[in-house]
């Protein structure tokens, strides 16, 4: 009895649709006939797994949407029968709050899943998820990107598409997510799960899973700090720069590698802000959200007018004193100066360009670029410190640590 609840759960809570970061019931009336048609054929027998194995899959078809359900619940049959000792590690795994009975993304397409040696390593594969998931959400999204591009595609806007990196409690609609290399948007890679847990076993054991999971960013940034900076794209940032990520939301939406929005929520009524530029304020301002900091000879400065935090506003700027904008764009940070004819610092200009190397005037407007050796992060926030006499935080303080690459 426990095992037929069990597959006619699986089978029911996968009747679903995406609704933005989530799945919820498509359990419509007009579908309940079929779901207990369904249920009556799975009752057939004593043994629910037998019964999967013997019937055809069209046998247990809720719906056309729902084949691949049908089918992995048929391969858990096969896999329990044939293999009992993975009974309770198919269990443990299926139940686990962020997979919720889904688990044809831990089953790689390449991989003969019959065999003995798919047995070790799905054994592996549920000890390492389990591991991996009881961490620090913002860790584990920037070690999934550390191999590759895995975000989903949630919804369109003004602002270009929202895509989703998961968020605490908010996992399952990229785990269970049915992949199609085909598809226009989203997931593209059926075995990017399988990669991402295999690449964690691999690392030496008696390492802790945090230790682990830096360690797979780290062979990612010793990787990417071989390309020039200026050369480095979004996924070197989101991966490199904790403050980007966070414990819950992770939603942006997309204008380029460098017109991104964090959003607060999954619309554009919440509020969004550009993540390169809450990433400078936070390390200047020690995470403390502070409108002043103080300089070298310990005199205060307000550096920011008040948060980047905007709602409805097309553009996400970086406010400093003296009526100073910063945009962060593809090509490096604009740099917005006051009308320099009516303002104090007329000069203001002659004196960027001459002591700020990383200045530069191109058809009228004022860019601060990354260089070969500082990325937009870093150029914009030496900028700041320059530009106000500060202490810069990355000279004694840096994000990734440069000889073992371990989030500080």
């Amino acid at each position: 009895m426990h095992d037929l609840v069990r597959v006619i759960r699986n089978l029911l809570i996968r009747v679903r649709k995406q609704s933005g970061i989530s799945f919820s019931s498509d359990l419509k009336d007009k579908k309940m006939h079929d779901c207990i048609n369904v249920i009556c054929r799975l009752t057939c027998d004593e043994n629910v797994y037998k019964t999967l194995e013997d019937k055809p899959h069209e046998y247990f078809l809720i719906n056309n949407e729902q084949l691949y359900s049908v089918q992995s619940e048929i391969k858990k049959a096969k896999l329990i029968t044939q293999y009992p000792a993975l009974r309770d590690v198919i269990f443990k795994l299926e139940d686990h709050p962020e997979v919720k009975g889904a688990i044809h993304n831990f089953m790689p397409e390449t991989e003969e899943i019959f065999s003995s040696e798919f047995v070790v390593n799905f054994q592996q594969r549920a000890k390492s998820f389990d591991e991996i998931w009881s961490q620090n959400c913002s860790l584990i999204l920037r070690a999934l990107l550390s191999l590759e591009e895995y975000q989903i595609w949630i919804n369109g806007s003004k602002l270009h598409g929202l895509w989703f990196f998961g968020s605490k409690n908010n996992w399952n609609v990229i785990l269970a997510y049915y992949i199609d290399s085909k598809a226009e948007y989203g997931l593209k890679n059926k075995n990017f799960l399988v990669n991402f847990l295999d690449k964690y076993s691999a690392i030496d054991s008696n390492l802790s899973p945090m230790e682990r999971l830096d360690e797979i960013i780290f062979q990612y940034l010793k990787e990417e700090c071989k390309i020039n900076a200026f050369s480095r794209k979004w996924r070197y940032y989101f991966v490199k720069y904790k403050n980007i990520t966070c414990e819950y939301s992770n939603i942006y939406s997309w204008g380029g590698s460098f017109k991104i929005r964090e959003l607060g929520g999954d619309n554009l009524r919440s509020y969004h802000v550009n993540p390169y530029v809450k990433t400078v304020w936070d390390i200047i301002t020690n995470n403390n959200r502070i409108l002043c900091v103080r300089n070298k000879n310990n005199k205060e400065v307000r550096v920011f007018k008040y948060s980047s935090y905007v709602q409805y506003a097309t553009e996400s700027p970086l406010f400093l004193i003296d009526d100073i904008e910063s945009f962060c764009e593809e090509k490096g940070w604009r740099i917005e100066l006051p009308n320099l004819t009516i303002h104090k610092n007329a000069c203001f200009i002659d004196w960027l360009i001459t002591n700020m190397s990383s200045i530069q005037i191109e058809a009228g407007k004022v860019w601060l670029k990354p260089t070969e050796t500082m990325d937009m992060i870093e150029v914009a926030v030496t900028f700041i410190c320059d530009l106000y006499q500060l202490e810069n935080p990355l000279d004694k303080n840096k994000l990734v640590d440069s000889d073992t690459g371990d989030a500080a």
